[in-house]
């Protein structure tokens, strides 16, 4: 498909990327399968997704609007989830313990949060790096990084690809 957007991502918000070395996604032929077997997104979700990315996410992002950007992620990751959780265990996370780590965060301060495709790795959205921060200390010590769980706090490459 082509591009049709290209936007910045706002400077002062940083993204907790957790990784689960224990367990890993789909990918080859598990991939394969499980897409076979899943029944087609109802044209409904579909529509509730363009609607998150097109008015909320999207203007999101372009105005430094971090509750409408963290809205419409969240929303779009509760329908993408549900459809794949059939082939992830029945859960939207591949793995348990950043599921748990995920919803803890989007609970605790309203972070942006999902899975990256299949997994296992999750994501958290923050408006500033002191809150990413403060949120990853406060599941430290909440006892949600569990060994095996590795988390990066990052921020957005505004720039395409660099080919070397």
């Amino acid at each position: 498909a082509p591009l049709l957007s290209r936007l910045n991502f706002p400077a002062d918000w940083r993204v907790v990327v957790v990784l689960d070395n224990r367990t890993r996604g789909l990918s080859g032929a598990g991939e394969k399968q499980a897409m076979a077997t899943l029944p087609p997104l109802p044209q409904a979700a579909a529509a509730d997704l363009c609607h998150q990315v097109l008015m909320r996410i999207l203007p999101g992002a372009a105005e430094a609007d971090f509750a409408l950007f963290a809205a419409g992620i969240n929303r779009l990751q509760q329908v993408l989830g549900a459809h794949f959780a059939p082939a992830q265990n029945g859960s939207a996370y591949t793995s348990a313990a950043v599921g748990r780590l995920m919803h803890w965060m989007a609970q605790a301060d309203g972070a942006a949060v999902g899975q990256s495709s299949w997994g296992p790795t999750g994501f958290a959205v923050l408006p500033s790096a002191a809150r990413a921060e403060a949120l990853v200390a406060a599941a430290r010590a909440a006892g949600l990084l569990l060994d095996g769980l590795v988390c990066h706090t990052v921020a957005g490459r505004n720039h395409g690809a660099v080919v070397g």
